[in-house]
């Protein structure tokens, strides 16, 4: 089964929007955190990419669609909402509590568009997997 959500974020105030965002990435950690339930013996992430299992793609910027980690594992490549949303899912199946999404706002000068980086935070470090595997 495949779903999609189609969602207008630059429609809603900054504040607003980042909330939004939040709700959309930890769905994506659940379900990745429930993949990981029910498949335990599955090789970490950064293991993956760098045995070159997983690569970095880029994302599509406002129509990009987000996967999960079964679909990254079949096209063995994720965007870094993927990488960062399995990286929390596993983290917390490690026995991390307080670890989430990070999301970073910028407003591009030129354009006045909000830009949203996605990065791990664990604690109070902030972890960009993207980087890691770039």
């Amino acid at each position: 089964m495949k779903v999609k959500f189609e969602l207008e974020i630059e429609k809603l105030s900054a504040e607003h929007a980042s909330t939004a965002v939040r709700a959309a990435l930890e769905t994506l950690v659940v379900i990745n955190q429930v993949f990981l339930k029910e498949n335990p013996d599955t090789p970490g992430l950064y293991d993956l990419v760098s045995s070159g299992k997983v690569a970095q793609r880029r994302g599509q910027g406002a129509s990009e669609a987000w996967s999960d980690i079964p679909h990254v594992l079949s096209v063995g490549s994720a965007d870094a909402v993927d990488l960062v949303c399995w990286r929390v899912a596993e983290l917390r199946a490690a026995g991390y509590e307080d670890v989430a999404p990070y999301i970073k706002t910028v407003v591009d000068e030129k354009t006045n568009a909000r830009i949203h980086q996605v990065l791990v935070r664990v604690g109070d470090c902030i972890e960009d997997p993207s980087k890691l595997v770039a």
